[in-house]
């Protein structure tokens, strides 16, 4: 299927962060169009690109909550340009709002 090049990036979570979790600047990164990394992502990981970018972004919430945190702080750090957008998105894939894991 011609990923094999894609297949040998084992750093896709640091690239995805790079590229602020813009799939074409992620493609540019992996030297790949985005057609193509959006077929690979697919592919391997069994979802969107989107959504697996999000749950990217979403995934470090509970270290960073163990660390004393604010969810303003969480938002910007998983790229969010708003705390309202992150809390939003969060909910929409955890079924619970952040502010339910305590403050």
């Amino acid at each position: 299927m011609g990923h094999s090049r894609l297949n040998r990036i084992r750093n896709w979570e640091e690239l995805a962060s790079k590229a602020k979790y813009k799939l074409n600047d992620l493609a540019n990164l992996a030297a790949t169009s985005p057609r193509h990394l959006r077929r690979y992502i697919e592919s391997s990981k069994g979802k969107t690109p989107h959504k697996w970018m999000i749950e990217l972004r979403l995934k470090s919430f509970a270290d960073l909550r163990d660390q004393g945190k604010s969810i303003k702080e969480i938002a910007s750090i998983a790229k969010f340009k708003q705390a309202s957008h992150f809390s939003r998105v969060f909910k929409e894939f955890t079924g619970h709002p952040p502010s339910s894991f305590g403050d």
